[in-house]
């Protein structure tokens, strides 16, 4: 047989997990990466906070829902990989995602990646799509958005941002 004198290897769920984030980092194959990206939630913890930067490296709008979909995953480690690779990739439709991560009883870990990917985000629109965020009533979310917008140098912003500082609550008043 053609196997015969060829060594036997047993399967090793590392190493073929290894070889997945790999793989996926480096085809040109567009409908691999949707497939794995569609497929992430089947993935184990650690498969998951690996694949989502590579992800995010291949910069492709399509896989933004399924990273999206990952920044309200179960575990901690990979909301927070999401939330970075969201950064790294994303673009004014994720505002509302990133957005939610800042808000009152999110873990501190959560909401540092989420304020880090909005103020990295260098789409058009973006500014504008976090001053549409002032208008939740959450105001430790308001507090957030308001620094967010002072780190981007959002010059358009400072209307949406004066008129959000007026607002009652400590955290948010100037």
């Amino acid at each position: 047989a053609f196997t015969e004198g060829l060594p036997s290897y047993d399967y090793d769920p590392e190493a073929a997990r290894a070889l997945a984030v790999g793989v996926v980092g480096r085809t040109p194959n567009r409908a691999a990466a949707l497939a794995v990206a569609t497929r992430l939630a089947e993935f184990p913890v650690p498969a998951r906070i690996l694949l989502l930067p590579i992800l995010a490296d291949r910069a492709d709008p399509a896989l933004l829902p399924a990273i999206a979909k990952a920044a309200e995953d179960a575990d901690g480690g990979v909301r927070v990989a999401a939330l970075t690779a969201l950064g790294q990739a994303g673009d004014a439709s994720v505002v509302p995602a990133l957005s939610r991560a800042l808000g009152a009883g999110v873990p501190d870990p959560e909401r540092a990646a989420a304020g880090r990917s909005l103020e990295r985000l260098a789409s058009p629109g973006t500014d504008a799509a976090i001053v549409a965020q002032l208008q939740s009533p959450d105001a430790i979310l308001r507090a957030a958005l308001i620094r967010c917008l002072g780190a981007r140098r959002a010059r358009g912003a400072v209307p949406g941002i004066l008129a959000a500082a007026k607002a009652p609550e400590a955290p948010v008043r100037l």
